[in-house]
């Protein structure tokens, strides 16, 4: 990754557990290579004007021009109901490896803006931003929204259901499941959705 002094200083190093959204008529779409990529990768900011000029323009959600930056969200239920509002068919719901992010720029949108002087009305609390693209192998897991709303309704349901010591709850899969086998067979069933969906 070439050296960039105001990307370099505006970018953020320390990372939570991030999530990122697909969905059909979403600009971002994928290499070749199966990265994530953004539908402006040729824009590189090399001024402070420069780079507020690619955040607001990625913030507008009336401009249909292409943006330099992807999406990525820290809070699960900010990214779910942000997926939500994109609809129901072709949108997923994609978790972010963080330790593959080292050689990407990365801003927190909160404090990017803050910084750059950008008045914006809606909370940028848990967004972040990617230059360019997210790297096929920084991408862990997907799940459609489907699946993801009948997680969080599973995760309800187990704050209230009577405790049961054979169940035992599996972070990447969101849910209770009593033994490794069956997880592994979910991971199984998702892997054959992926081949029948053509996904590499």
């Amino acid at each position: 990754m070439e050296n960039n002094d105001i990307l370099e200083r505006f970018r953020t190093f320390d990372l939570p557990k991030l999530w990122t959204v697909t969905y059909p008529w979403r600009q971002a779409s994928y290499a070749g290579n199966g990265d994530l990529v953004a539908s402006d990768t040729t824009l590189k900011p090399q001024t402070e004007a420069e780079l507020k000029q690619a955040v607001e323009h990625h913030l507008d959600w009336y401009n249909s021009g292409p943006s330099c930056f992807l999406s990525m969200f820290s809070d699960w239920r900010h990214c779910r109901n942000w997926a939500s509002q994109r609809g129901d068919a072709g949108v997923y719901i994609i978790e972010v490896d963080i330790t593959q992010l080292n050689h990407s720029y990365v801003f927190q949108a909160k404090h990017v803006t803050s910084e750059l002087g950008i008045l914006y009305s809606r909370s940028l609390e848990h967004e972040y931003f990617i230059l360019h693209r997210i790297p096929r192998n920084a991408m862990k897991s997907r799940i459609s929204l489907g699946e993801a709303e009948e997680r969080d309704a599973d995760i309800r349901y187990g704050k209230r259901r009577p405790f049961n010591p054979c169940l035992h709850w599996v972070d990447d899969l969101h849910g209770y499941y009593d033994t490794d086998e069956e997880c592994e067979m979910h991971n199984a069933n998702d892997d054959i959705m992926d081949l029948l969906e053509g996904d590499d």
